[in-house]
């Protein structure tokens, strides 16, 4: 699993708003159970939408294996054609595909669009819709796989994926754990009959229906620290569109003891002590009893640590270090973790006694940081260790001298290390001046600083919390060593499916780093047969481009692969690869957020609704030349509203609309684009001929975390070379 993260504004990415149409996209909505222990086969419920004709699970990470059970139930495709072609514009009806409801509340949503919003659809249409919207619900709800985790899994999360007729769906994690689990039994609704249970366990629950909550009750020790801590949001960020869990405890007379709306962001945690011996009951239910059938949790109770660390969290490679485990709750306890010399330098998961944590090996020398207070003196090249234990700074100086000098690298490892810290960073002369603050490189909040040093003398390295907060929890990890060239890709949506004869539009971006300013190419290596990528490449000075796939008219629906895209750029005559990261985009009140995942498969699902074609497919510009006259072509295939698409990848000096319309009923349209004498024709001087060059554009229909981003196939530009002077 890829554990490097990569910080970009969302503000940048794609929007249609307003999507007329776009292929539905198969989601994922939650697992129940969503965990298991090692050594256990169990069934596994999946929640969500377009999972209509799902024939393949998968699964990323070893220790797994899942088949997919027979739901049995069929969607009819002229039923779902009725339902794309007349609620395609609708925000509330966009389906099983999108949102998880009952067969029950989505009959409810059709009948309330027609009475209060008034939709045009007649009482044929709406049997129709609203068989399709039924038996689409309940394929879902009847979906299941048999999981097995092997006795020598590893714990942590594993990435599940279902692949179904429309394509590939979004993930959801699955956790394995090695301590006793059980399974939410109804009726426990209430304090006054709770569940029993035996602690220490790990109760995988769901909440469903009207006002649903799940009471346990359990015995506790007079002086016994208890610790209740349940997992949602923490497994599924999207939940908290519609499921805020909350924690109560009581005293078996029903008096509350305690309660907890949010500790892990909305995820809530108890960390009680019992005044007496005797029965006590934990309740969990949604803050505004809401329920669903994606409102899935993970509550453990017992004598248990959290917010748990690994100190220190790194080490170099063919060594062992001696380290330590500790947490709330719980005595610090000593561990040797071995760094294979044969393994990779950066983050990865290593295991112990005590659990799983992330862990960064490296190839310089380490340094542990002492309980004295001051600066701390350093040489590099060097890996810090360090913990923001008390209120304040911690400080580090080293040396560089006329034969050090040039450009360094300081990289700070916290939130890719589990760390709770909000970590500044700092570099200062030897007189306290700032010289450079660090900003977000791998990870969403984890900085790091480039700097050349033309100057020899003393310098400090200066880590701080950015909220004040300090524990030994708050540990970190600095790599600070002679800079090399470096790039961070990343690539979205993290599973593109696509029909025979269709295209999509996958969003690429770069952050450089230090040497990394020319040209940096992406390929999409093995995927489905039929399937092409356009050429990417993010030219000089550029943060983003886009690829767009293409299926072949033969496509076989129902192909698929999983790949690993890389990212190359070309430094004094060397060639540097690194992977691809791709992201998964989701909506929560209307705001865009980021989920990183370990692949990026492409599907090639059934023929989708509309097709749109573009002429010229390629074409020729020259400064101040002629404009080129572009048609569009669109194969309603029964979509009769309007559809809007951007234009997206024209550089600066093409003048042109960055968005067209084609009305109800249309089905081609032109426009001109026109070449200037700005931008990327523009000479460096006059009479210098511009560069040649290509570049490409696509139309975009679509918006991110709302359906596939279709697209028209990529018309390619060549920029000539014979140019009038200015």
């Amino acid at each position: 699993m890829k554990l490097s993260r990569l910080t970009l504004g969302l503000g940048a990415l794609l929007g249609v708003s307003g999507p007329a149409f776009a292929q539905a996209l198969p989601r994922v909505a939650a697992l129940y159970p969503p965990g298991a222990r090692v050594g256990t086969t169990l069934d596994v419920a999946i929640r969500g939408g377009g999972l209509d004709g799902a024939r393949q699970i998968l699964v990323d990470g070893k220790g797994l294996t899942a088949t997919l059970n027979d739901s049995g139930v069929k969607v009819d495709p002229a039923d779902q054609k009725i339902f794309t072609a007349k609620c395609g514009m609708c925000h509330e009806l966009r389906g099983p595909s999108n949102i998880s409801r009952t067969a029950d509340q989505w009959t409810a949503t059709v009948d309330r669009m027609i009475k209060d919003k008034a939709a045009p659809i007649e009482a044929a249409d709406r049997e129709k819709i609203v068989r399709y919207v039924q038996a689409a619900a309940r394929a879902s709800a009847g979906l299941t796989a048999r999981i097995t985790v092997a006795a020598d899994a590893a714990p942590g999360e594993r990435e599940i994926r279902i692949v179904a007729s429309n394509g590939t769906s979004t993930v959801f994690p699955f956790e394995i754990t090695r301590e006793l689990e059980g399974l939410d039994t109804e009726p426990n609704n209430t304090v006054e009959k709770p569940q029993a249970v035996t602690l220490p366990v790990t109760i995988n629950g769901q909440l469903l229906g009207n006002s649903d909550a799940d009471s346990f009750v359990f015995e506790a020790k007079q002086g016994e620290r208890l610790v209740f801590n349940c997992s949602a949001y923490r497994m599924n960020p999207a939940s908290q569109a519609f499921f805020f869990p909350v924690l109560y405890l009581y005293d078996q007379k029903g008096k509350e003891l305690a309660r907890n709306t949010g500790y892990f962001s909305l995820d809530p945690l108890i960390d009680w002590t019992a005044p007496a011996a005797g029965k006590y009951v934990i309740q969990v239910r949604d803050m505004l009893y809401r329920s669903s059938p994606s409102s899935v949790y993970r509550l453990s109770m017992g004598v248990l640590p959290y917010n748990t660390y690994l100190f220190p969290a790194g080490g170099k490679r063919g060594t062992t270090v001696h380290a330590s485990v500790g947490g709330e709750n719980m005595q610090a306890a000593s561990v040797e973790v071995p760094v294979a010399a044969a393994v990779g330098p950066g983050a990865r998961h290593v295991s112990t006694q005590f659990g799983t944590f992330p862990f960064v090996a490296g190839d310089y020398e380490e340094y542990v940081e002492t309980d004295v207070r001051g600066p701390q003196p350093i040489s590099l090249p060097v890996s810090v260790n360090g913990r923001i234990t008390d209120k304040g700074a911690d400080k580090y100086t080293f040396t560089v001298t006329q034969e050090t000098l040039g450009a360094y690298t300081f990289d700070l490892f916290a939130e890719r290390i589990g760390s709770p810290l909000i970590p500044g960073l700092t570099l200062r002369s030897a007189k306290g001046q700032s010289l450079a603050t660090g900003r977000a490189a791998g990870g969403a909040r984890d900085p790091r600083i480039d700097y050349t040093f033309s100057q020899p003398g003393e310098y400090t390295l200066e880590v701080t919390d950015e909220n004040g907060k300090a524990s030994p929890a708050h540990v970190y990890r600095i790599s600070a060593g002679p800079s090399s060239p470096d790039f961070l890709v990343t690539a979205s949506p993290d599973n593109p499916n696509l029909g025979p004869g269709t295209s999509v539009f996958v969003q690429v971006k770069v952050q450089r780093q230090v040497g990394i300013s020319g040209d940096i190419q992406v390929t999409f290596p093995n995927l489905p047969p039929g399937v092409t990528a356009s050429p990417v490449v993010i030219p000089r000075g550029q943060s983003d481009a886009f690829a767009v796939l293409t299926a072949a008219t033969d496509a076989k629906p129902g192909t698929f692969a999983v790949l690993d895209p890389v990212a190359s750029a070309t430094v004094d005559g060397r060639t540097i690869t690194r992977e691809v990261m791709p992201y998964e985009i989701y909506r929560i009140n209307n705001n865009a957020q980021i989920a990183y995942r370990s692949n990026l498969v492409v599907t090639v699902g059934p023929e989708l609704g509309w097709k749109v074609s573009v002429s010229p497919s390629s074409m020729q510009m020259t400064s101040g030349g002629r404009a080129v006259e572009v048609t569009v072509k669109l194969d309603r295939n029964g979509i009769e509203s309007d559809l809007p698409f951007a234009i997206i990848g024209l550089p600066q000096g093409v003048q042109g609309p960055r968005n067209i319309l084609f009305k109800r009923g249309q089905t081609e349209l032109t426009f001109t684009l026109t070449p200037s004498n700005t931008g990327i024709f523009a000479p460096q001087k006059a009479g210098d001929p511009v560069s040649p060059s290509r570049f490409m554009f696509t139309l975009v229909n679509g918006r991110e975390g709302e359906g596939m981003q279709m697209c028209s196939p990529a018309v390619t530009v060549q920029i000539g070379t014979t140019l009038a002077s200015r």
